[in-house]
């Protein structure tokens, strides 16, 4: 793995070194919240911390994936998400000075193609609802937001629906980029879901020129090199938008499809002998890359495939297997 290129700070932040050619990187000096023991979603810390005295390998493999931050979801599944941003903000960024990292994930019709996530909000109104709620707990504070993992590679499962939910992510980006310090990158898939022309395409309805730009590879495992060409083409043909992509677990590419039946789940979902990639940092290498960083977390499983429990929950053997491999 290429040497460190991240500084932990005290107090459990992080901040990204290294230069950044391009004016307005969000990421260039942000210091973004790193869970500790004890913090809801820390399973990686507070497993690494009961392990270290019986099983200190496997704890000191857990504290790979524990020692950088991850994006801090929000969706359906929780009783008050504007009110629990508040609360992080009070209890994690505020302290430390960290920049919320964030991202959103409540399209209705959500994974219509993958299924293992359904869900989401129920109706068009409800989540422009939804999303004023968010602008509202995020108010001026700074914040980066990745919008709608999978929601615009997705929307062709969609049919006559499909406009529908490109309006509704145009919606919460010009929303949510209106706010003072609040920068938005809209998913996009990955390389090895659609051509790059459809992704621009697709990523211009959807309200691109509000945003800061696009994220990529955030449910997938492609290599960096991969993305960082697909993310190029997509980028320049948008004028120079620029793009992150999710390392978290991209460690040694995907998996290429079985011709036996479920080969393609393989592609995405629980794919097995995977590594964690590159840690987070704004040295890319790319002027329109602004960024590496873990928007999914390491360990969480994408759904009850491969001997996974359901999607969003923690798999021990998962995120050590990630950590030995890197």
């Amino acid at each position: 793995m290429v040497a460190l290129l991240a500084a932990i700070l005290p107090g459990g932040g992080l901040v990204a070194t290294g230069s950044a050619s391009e004016r307005g990187n969000p990421f260039v000096r942000a210091r973004l919240y790193v869970l500790r023991p004890g913090d809801v979603g820390a399973d990686a810390a507070d497993q690494a911390q009961a392990w270290s005295a019986s099983a200190p390998r496997a704890a000191a493999e857990l504290r790979q994936v524990a020692r950088d931050p991850w994006a801090e979801w929000y969706g359906d599944w929780l009783a008050d998400p504007g009110a629990l941003f508040a609360e992080r903000l009070r209890s994690w960024y505020a302290p430390n000075h960290a920049t919320a990292f964030i991202a959103l994930y409540n399209l209705p019709h959500r994974d219509c193609s993958g299924t293992f996530s359904v869900g989401g909000a129920n109706s068009p109104g409800a989540y422009r609802a939804w999303i004023q709620d968010m602008a509202r707990a995020i108010g001026s504070y700074p914040t980066i937001v990745v919008l709608e993992p999978d929601g615009l590679p997705d929307a062709g499962c969609l049919g006559p629906l499909e406009q529908q939910r490109l309006g509704l992510i145009r919606y919460a980006t010009q929303t949510l980029a209106s706010l003072p310090h609040t920068s938005v990158y809209i998913d996009a898939g990955r390389s090895d879901w659609l051509p790059a022309a459809d992704t621009v395409l697709l990523l211009r309805q959807a309200g691109v020129r509000y945003a800061r730009g696009f994220a990529l590879d955030v449910t997938g495992y492609a290599t960096t090199g991969d993305e960082l060409s697909y993310g190029d083409r997509i980028g320049k043909s948008l004028g120079g938008k620029h793009f992150i992509i999710n390392t978290s677990r991209n460690g040694n590419g995907t998996l290429p499809p079985r011709l036996d039946t479920g080969g393609q789940q393989e592609l995405w979902c629980n794919t097995p002998g995977r590594a964690l990639g590159r840690r987070p940092t704004t040295r890319t290498g790319d002027p329109l890359a602004d960024a590496f960083e873990w928007v999914l977390h390491p360990g969480y499983s994408d759904g009850l495939c491969q001997g996974g429990p359901a999607a969003g929950t923690w798999w021990l053997p998962y995120a050590i297997g990630l950590a030995r491999r890197a």
